[in-house]
């Protein structure tokens, strides 16, 4: 399955609003942190509509300041569904 990623990053308080649409017939919601001076952020989202649940793991690349992208990985369960895959996004 494919859908849409959109990460919504504040790098003042190192943290982001995660959206996950259409994913396989779901829309997600939740949040991502980064802790200390590193590239890498990991973040929890759900779908209240099918009560599944994920976890994402990523890091910024390329140069300057913000960014170029984001990319990593992820994770989705629920009753009787497993999920994962990967994701990439550029500003």
């Amino acid at each position: 399955a494919v859908g849409g990623y959109q990460n919504v990053w504040n790098f003042g308080t190192r943290s982001g609003a995660v959206i996950i649409s259409n994913f396989d017939g779901a829309t997600y919601t939740g949040s991502a942190t980064q802790s200390g001076n590193t590239v890498g952020f990991t973040g929890n989202f759900s779908s209240s509509a099918t009560g599944r649940t994920g976890a994402l793991n990523g890091n910024f690349y390329g140069a300057g300041t913000p960014p170029a992208g984001q990319a990593g990985s992820f994770t989705a369960t629920g009753t009787n569904y497993q999920a994962g895959g990967t994701f990439k996004a550029q500003k």
